[in-house]
């Protein structure tokens, strides 16, 4: 059982009796998950897959074992047809992927809430408990928490960072806690 907390509240729960043989990723950013695990031969189907720099997953694609939605307007029928047996979900995108496969695991993806980088590499371990591979991903884990701790500096330098973003017609920075703020400072830079 797979339980999704925020803020202290399970949000969701996952039974994994039956582990996916087969995924469907609605981010990009999913499929180096699924890299660590050496399971890119798992996915059938993603979003976006221009943006794919995985050459495993890139070679899938051009030898048709993984359909490419290039965008995100992905319907019940597309997945159907997909033969995922799984899914990697995104929970904003406003589909209810367990309505449409009552019987199919559905991992709901947050990783994106994480205000740490840790926490966002910790997503690692749940999709290993979800694909059956929980050993190989707390020891793909344990590997990424101590490379990041050593290369993790105690004490910012002079270098000033900030994280701009544009959109439309106007620049945003990010939030002083985020993740990124988090990530620049451990590597000694100050936000």
């Amino acid at each position: 059982l797979i339980e999704i907390l925020k803020k202290g509240q399970v949000i969701q729960r996952e039974s994994c009796r039956k582990k996916p043989q087969s995924l469907a990723v609605f981010s990009t950013t999913h499929i180096h998950y699924l890299s660590q695990l050496n399971a890119q031969n798992t996915l059938v189907a993603t979003v976006y897959g221009s943006r794919v720099e995985d050459a495993i997953v890139r070679e899938r694609m051009r030898n048709n074992q993984c359909v490419n939605w290039e965008n995100a307007e992905v319907g019940k029928e597309q997945v159907a047809v997909s033969g995922a047996q799984g899914i990697l979900s995104l929970p904003y995108e406003g589909r209810n992927w367990k309505s449409f496969f009552p019987e199919m695991p559905v991992l709901p993806m947050f990783e994106y809430e994480e205000r740490h980088p840790l926490g966002r590499a910790e997503w690692l371990v749940a999709v290993g408990f979800f694909m059956g591979k929980s050993k190989q991903s707390i020891d793909a884990f344990k590997q990424i928490e101590n490379k990041y701790a050593s290369h993790k500096v105690e004490q910012a330098s002079q270098t000033k960072v900030a994280v701009l973003a544009y959109s439309g017609s106007a620049w945003t920075i990010a939030p002083s806690q985020s993740f990124w703020s988090v990530l620049l400072a451990n590597a000694g830079a100050t936000y």
